[in-house]
């Protein structure tokens, strides 16, 4: 019997996407140390990417600077298949009001 499910790979701030591309898996999960534009230059369009707004910034971040980064995240991942995600889940000690800005962000954009 064949998932219906997607097979996401995570590999937390795991550099080398094209390795990641290797797997085969249908999204990759990629961290905030490289830009979605550059990640996508790298391998593509037809590549499903998930992810990166810094999980840092929800917890030290102003509303502000969580918008800008969830809207500018959007924008860089615009093209065909992109899923706005954190880059490695949300930390214990993540103000809620930043998570709420964060999903009315998505939500909105």
């Amino acid at each position: 019997m064949k998932s219906k499910a997607p097979k996401i790979l995570f590999a937390k701030q795991f550099p080398h996407v094209g390795l990641m591309k290797e797997s085969r898996a249908d999204v990759l999960s990629v961290s905030s140390l490289r830009s979605l534009s550059e990640i996508r230059e790298e391998l593509g369009e037809d590549t499903v990417l998930q992810g990166n707004v810094s999980n840092r910034l929800l917890v030290d971040g102003t509303p502000e600077e969580i918008e800008s980064a969830a809207k500018n995240c959007i924008m860089s991942g615009a093209k065909r298949g992109h899923v706005l995600n954190l880059d490695h889940g949300i930390l214990p000690e993540t103000p809620w009001e930043n998570v709420q800005v964060f999903v009315k962000t998505a939500r909105e954009s």
